[in-house]
């Protein structure tokens, strides 16, 4: 995926690789140099602040802190690189950067936190008590402690700032956060800005939503308040999505119709050439349902595969039904190069009719249907081929079910 760059931005910026996680991942591990590493890239990117244009940015603090904030994050910057020198004699460049990514500098920089924490206490409500506890709080390896340290701090000084707001929603995906407290203890405080409240509000449902059944009930609670409070606020990473309402719409249907034990919804659309067709044309067979694009690297990862099954299965009753994403010259470009051998419902963006309503925003996205159409298989941005197959193998040996049900 490739994530806007707009100056004028910078929050959008922050928030569209969660469309495409997967994705994301695996590009900046493969295309950060041996030499910078990832904390050189976090530094250009996370530390970037994100005020409104309407509204002062933080107080500066002294030309001292700046110097010693300064300081700090060269000194923890050339201990990653020692750390990664190390590494490398024992794995190749892209395997140290990944584990980087993934795994963070581990215990060895994690007596870095309290000093970071320390340089926020002491300089208070400023930008570099911000930068400070926001380097905690996201970059890999530092304590639980010292997380729920920073994320104290953040409510207490910063709840109204723009910068807060910019990285609500991105607290989702940060390794050793406590999401769910801390998305609850924004929704205590009575002081919370409203725009703030909402984006608690939808973001907690979101992380409740995909955490297992017991928790959907009160996912649904959530996002109907969302629905009935916030839904004129805006989408907290896309505009182009709409409203905070709109969202929540999308992820109510989401959990009411797309879990696994449910009937698929019928999809109506129509290929690149106009044919007009249904889900429920391929009724009787077991369906892989996959949502992707030519963009997507860990969607065209599964071109193979689906090569392979098609040619495979050619006499068995199952049947491959791609969701496209990309623009009509880009999908007939790939056609022509990768001649699949199934059909694509041209969807036309990431924000199509069909993504949308199936609340589609990490690519790619599988569902396995059985015969009767119900799902039996859900994979949000990661999927792997071998779980696919041997789902798919179960299914096929399944004898048919009588009666027919059918999509809505």
């Amino acid at each position: 995926m490739t994530r806007a760059r707009s100056a004028a931005c910078p929050t959008i910026l922050l928030k569209n690789w969660q469309r495409c996680y997967a994705v994301t991942q695996t590009r900046i591990a493969r295309t950060m140099t041996v030499h910078h590493g990832f904390v050189l890239i976090l530094s250009a990117v996370w530390l970037a602040a994100a005020p409104a244009a309407d509204k002062p940015a933080l107080p500066l603090a002294s030309p001292a802190a700046q110097q010693m904030l300064k300081d700090l994050l060269a000194e923890y910057n050339k201990g990653v690189e020692g750390l990664r020198r190390e590494m490398m004699q024992k794995m190749s460049p892209y395997e140290v950067n990944q584990r980087l990514w993934t795994e963070g500098p581990f215990e060895r920089l994690a007596h870095f936190g309290p000093r970071f924490l320390a340089l926020a206490r002491q300089n208070p409500r400023t930008d570099v008590a911000w930068k400070s506890v926001r380097w905690v709080v996201y970059v890999r390896g530092f304590s639980k402690a010292d997380k729920a340290a920073a994320l104290e701090q953040m409510l207490r000084d910063h709840l109204a700032d723009d910068e807060f707001y910019g990285d609500l929603f991105q607290h989702l995906y940060r390794p050793g956060v406590d999401v769910e407290t801390f998305y609850r203890e924004v929704l205590k405080r009575p002081n919370a800005p409203r725009r703030v409240a909402g984006l608690a509000c939808y973001s907690l449902a979101v992380w409740l939503k995909s955490h297992g059944e017991k928790e959907t009930n009160e996912a649904l609670r959530l996002l109907q308040r969302v629905r009935a409070e916030y839904a004129d606020l805006p989408h907290p990473y896309d505009l182009k999505r709409g409203t905070l309402g709109d969202a929540a719409e999308r992820a109510s249907f989401e959990i009411e119709r797309l879990q696994i034990g449910q009937s698929a919804p019928e999809i109506a659309g129509a290929d690149l050439d106009g044919q007009r067709f249904r889900l429920s044309d391929f009724r009787g067979k077991v369906v892989m349902l996959v949502f992707c694009g030519d963009w997507c690297g860990p969607c065209r990862k599964l071109y193979p595969f689906e090569h392979k099954w098609s040619h495979e299965l050619v006499d068995r009753p199952f049947a491959i039904v791609g969701v496209n994403s990309d623009s009509s010259d880009k999908l007939r470009a790939a056609i022509e190069r990768e001649k699949f051998p199934f059909r694509w419902f041209a969807d036309g963006s990431t924000l199509g009719p069909i993504s949308s309503r199936w609340n589609v925003e990490l690519w790619p996205t599988v569902y396995v249907l059985d015969k009767q159409g119900t799902i039996r298989m859900k994979k949000l941005g990661v999927a792997k081929p071998d779980e696919i197959k041997t789902l798919v193998d179960q299914l096929l040996a399944e004898p048919n079910a009588s009666g027919n049900r059918s999509l809505k």
